[in-house]
């Protein structure tokens, strides 16, 4: 079976930098390894984010990429990327003004 067909198994890994070592491309194939989550030491800019994404699915196409991008004080990747607004702040924004609220944390 193809490694992009292979259930994804329960394991979220993170990786050590810009690119894949040639440890963690090992390890991608492993059967327990589900999702990949990215933190601002992966990344540089969106090129070099799009190329590491890439080649991650070129190992494992049906794996799970995540980043903590939660906004507010937490936003990994800043640099050409929008500044996502806190979590807190939508909320405290829906005490007043419920439907920009949903829109802004929908958008």
């Amino acid at each position: 079976m193809p490694l992009g067909d292979m259930p994804l198994g329960p394991l979220m890994v993170d990786l050590a930098g810009h690119e894949l070592s040639a440890e963690e491309r090992e390890f991608l194939r492993h059967p327990a390894i589900g999702a990949i989550i990215l933190f601002a030491r992966n990344y540089a800019d969106k090129s070099q984010l799009r190329e590491l994404t890439r080649e991650i699915k070129s190992i494992r196409a049906n794996i799970l990429i995540a980043v903590d991008q939660e906004g507010g004080r937490v936003q990994r990747f800043q640099h050409q990327f929008h500044r996502l607004p806190a979590a807190a702040d939508i909320g405290d924004l829906f005490e007043s003004k419920p439907d920009h609220a949903r829109t802004l944390a929908e958008n």
